[in-house]
Parts: structure tokens; sequence; C-alpha cells
């Protein structure tokens, strides 16, 4: 679900199933094990509120605190938001999955503010902003339509 409803620095390309880039507007490698990521600016969550990288920051922190976003996130040793659009990630080592790992779903973006007021991601429902819901209950299923 999160998938559904978070993006990240990347996703995965179904046809080709290859990383590539969806929140990341440049990214540059500083050596074998560091990298340098810059996100979109203007990009809004589903409350309004606009992203920037202390965002992915918390989210990362978060996360972290449970079993399964460890994983996806082993080679990533150190990460830092250099500023407020630009993300930089240690791996202490090469690693030729660091791209792969973060399409996962445990790397996705949440609004620092949500996670600060205590919300619980895993009841929580978001449509992105893209989407709208047309039918449905929501003890049950739905349909969504893009716009």
């Amino acid at each position: 679900m999160n998938l559904m409803h978070y993006n990240g620095l990347f996703r995965l390309d179904h046809e080709t199933l290859m990383p590539v880039p969806d929140l990341v507007e440049s990214y540059v490698a500083i050596s074998d094990t560091v990298f340098e990521f810059t996100i979109f600016q203007g990009v809004q969550f589903h409350d309004g509120t606009y992203m920037n990288a202390h965002d992915f920051i918390r989210s990362w922190d978060y996360v972290r605190q449970f079993p399964y976003g460890n994983a996806s996130r082993a080679a990533i040793v150190y990460y830092e938001a250099l500023d407020d659009y630009t993300i930089r990630i240690d791996t202490y080592e090469p690693n030729a999955m660091l791209f792969m790992d973060l399409t996962h779903h445990s790397n996705m973006v949440m609004p620092a503010a949500l996670i600060d007021a205590g919300n619980d991601f895993e009841s929580m429902l978001l449509v992105p902003a893209h989407l709208f819901l047309t039918t449905g209950e929501p003890e049950t299923a739905f349909t969504a339509m893009r716009i």
C-alpha cells in the first residue's frame, strides 16, 4: 500500500524493472560511497504542505524503528539533509543495490509534521493528490480515478 500512497527518491519502472528517479530532480556520485540527491521543489503533500529534504530524513528516522524498515536500508549507513532540497547518503562501502533499495516502500517520504504529531500510518489511508475516490466504502474497497 505504501507504494500506492507515497513517493520516494526513486521508483521501480514496471516495464524495465530498473529504478528511475521519482522525486529526484538530479543526483551525483561524490565518491563510490557518497551520493547527493536534489529533490524537486514545489511538491505538495496531501495536506498542502510542501515537501523538503527534512521530510525524507524524518521519514527514514521514523521507519528505522520498525524491523521491516531496516532491511531495505541496510546499505545506508549515514544520511543527512544538506539544505531544504539536497540529501546526502553514505554507504561507507560500494553497494550496487543502493538505487534499488531506494525504491522500497520503507524508503518513501511522509510529512515530518504528521510523524511528529504521532499519526498512525499503519491505519491511515492517504490518497495521492492525482487520484480521487469515486466509489466504495472505507472498510471495503474503493475505485480511484486518475485526473
